[in-house]
């Protein structure tokens, strides 16, 4: 039936304007609802506001923590909200003239896990997911959370409300399954399996029917509310990689889906055939956002990290050893680390023949349950020592020249070399 659809032909789309004020990997982008002005949270600890039109930056605010993964904006464009590994959704008030710092108005306690994902349905509700399993429902004039919806077994990796009926929202899970929430019952009403490992990114689509997904088993797939399954998957035997988040065009027509190969690729929703793809990074694209008028997409990506003066890295508590996913014919070289208590400096450090994101990622998000990690000497570059796994606690040292910020938990005993 679907092969009967007129064909869209191969699409191209053009970059319009690439923004840069990242140091560190772009964690999340969401338009605002004006179309114009544009929200993007880094791993430099920074969130910046955008005005698209003129690729300016309106607002860059300092964070509290480098480690945001979720960012979004109030219709009004007068607020931003950020959340990630600290727990806390923090609040933004842009009602400060033009130029002037945006004000702090409140840190959001509840959680119990990092933020991963937060969506506005409205000036006064947020809706906020989290790696404690749960979705939380807040009232943003009283600042509480209002409601918890437990049901998922896993980390929560996504949420969206649903713009036709704003009593419906859809999360997505590492436990392999999406859910539909009413707030009116507050509980889960729909469950929806079928994807085979972590699913990381969901849109509705635009009738509010259905939602479509992306995930790491290589494929995105299109979830019919009313029929209660999946009635197509995106599949492609040239992408052997994981999709990270997805969205719909205005229409519904197409789905742009952004992958772990650096592309955003566009598929025909009624023929379940790719007819483009947007390549424009260096690293995977981590987010993407189309506006409502649904002319325009932006993309978020990791490639900010490839910046020469920056190093990401985890060590151990004296400095002499760092951690790596690296085997002994990888190796990992330093030119220049010096000692100082829970401290390591890495302003010229190097890497060769892996990406810093390949392993920053897994250690920072994804506990290593199975992945085996290797601890090298720093001072004398001896062969790693002798793997370790997950309940081996590290310490994680972020350098850029000479700030160093410690995330992460001491490492209380490693010295075997």
């Amino acid at each position: 039936m679907t092969k009967d659809v007129v064909e869209l032909g191969r699409l191209k789309c053009k970059i319009r304007k690439t923004l840069r004020a990242h140091l560190a990997k772009v964690a999340n982008v969401r338009w605002a609802s004006d179309n114009q002005l544009l929200v993007s949270a880094g791993q430099d600890g920074k969130l910046v506001v955008w005005d698209t039109y003129t690729a300016n930056k309106v607002r860059m605010i300092p964070l509290k923590t480098a480690w945001v993964l979720g960012c979004a904006m109030a219709p009004s464009t007068q607020f931003v909200v950020s959340g990630g590994l600290d727990n806390i959704i923090t609040l933004f008030s842009l009602k400060t003239p033009e130029g002037t710092p945006a004000t702090m108005v409140r840190e959001l306690a509840g959680h119990n896990g990092y933020i991963s994902s937060l969506d506005y349905i409205d000036e006064n509700h947020l809706l906020s997911a989290s790696g404690d399993k749960t979705i939380g429902l807040w009232d943003m004039e009283t600042m509480k959370l209002i409601a918890t919806y437990k049901g998922h077994t896993n980390d929560v990796n996504a949420v969206r409300h649903c713009k036709v009926d704003r009593n419906l929202v859809v999360s997505v899970s590492s436990d392999f399954t999406c859910r539909i929430w009413d707030l009116r019952l507050r509980k889960c009403t729909q469950l929806f399996e079928g994807h085979e490992q972590d699913v990381n990114g969901v849109d509705f689509f635009p009738s509010g029917h259905a939602f479509a997904t992306s995930s790491d088993d290589l494929s995105c797939r299109l979830w019919d509310i009313r029929a209660d399954q999946a009635v197509a998957a995106y599949v492609d035997d040239f992408i052997q990689c994981g999709s990270t988040c997805v969205g719909f065009s205005h229409s519904g027509r197409l789905l742009i889906a952004g992958y772990d190969d650096f592309n955003c690729h566009i598929w025909d929703v009624l023929r379940e055939e790719r007819v483009g793809v947007l390549s424009a990074h260096d690293a995977r694209v981590s987010s993407l956002s189309i506006n409502d008028s649904g002319n325009a997409i932006a993309t978020g990506s990791w490639d900010s990290l490839c910046d020469g003066n920056r190093a990401v890295i985890c060590c151990t508590r004296d400095g002499d050893r760092v951690v790596s996913e690296l085997g002994a014919d990888s190796p990992l070289r330093f030119l220049l680390a010096c000692q100082a208590p829970f401290i390591v400096f890495a302003g010229t450090a190097a890497v060769r023949l892996l990406r810093c994101d390949q392993y920053v990622y897994s250690l920072q998000l994804r506990p290593l349950l199975i992945s085996p990690v290797f601890l090298w000497n720093v001072c004398f570059s001896y062969p790693p020592s002798p793997i370790f796994n997950n309940r081996s606690p590290i310490i994680f040292v972020e350098s850029t020249f000479h700030s160093t910020c410690i995330v992460n938990r001491f490492l209380n005993s490693f010295y075997t070399t």
